[in-house]
């Protein structure tokens, strides 16, 4: 398996609703006599009004409280151990110029992990209605949706896991 990423930028006076096709192909050889068709892949990017950033940090977190053993939050690797809990954040911004709609932030459950329910800490969301999953021991996916997102506005989405002992 090989990933590639197609980076696009835009200047900040482009024209909306101007596209970017990137079209990417590849040959392979014949190999001890095996031939294979083309593999062709269209990116298409479209400019539009609205530019939301996600950023997702992460920190050792108290199973009981969801407060920090130690250190605040990272977006480095934070490592827990069967029956630890880490607590992520989900932080989304408008940086754009323009009212985004239907904003939903969410996360799902990570492999051998469920949620830690803690009232008034997980699931919680700040500027955004809370959605998905939220029973303590749930899996699936967590989510907080905004309707209406103004430019330069943020709205967050915070949860706890439990590493599966």
């Amino acid at each position: 398996t090989v990933n590639l990423l197609v980076k696009v930028q835009a200047p900040v006076n482009a024209t909306v609703g101007t596209q970017n096709p990137v079209v990417l192909t590849f040959n392979p050889v014949v190999y001890n006599g095996i031939s294979h068709a083309a593999l062709k892949n269209t990116d298409l990017t479209t400019v539009t009004e609205g530019q939301v950033r996600l950023v997702k940090d992460q920190y050792l977190a108290n199973c009981a409280d969801g407060t920090a053993i130690s250190g605040t939050y990272t977006q480095a690797t934070v490592s827990a151990k069967p029956g630890q809990c880490v607590k992520y954040r989900i932080v989304a911004t408008n940086e754009g110029n323009a009212t985004v709609t239907n904003v939903v932030i969410s996360d799902n459950t990570p492999s051998y992990t469920t949620l830690k329910a803690i009232s008034g800490v997980s699931p919680k969301a700040t500027n955004a209605t809370l959605g998905g999953i939220s029973a303590d021991g749930a899996t699936g996916t967590v989510s907080a949706a905004q309707a209406s997102f103004a430019p330069n506005a943020t709205a967050s989405l915070e949860f706890v896991i439990k590493v599966d002992e």
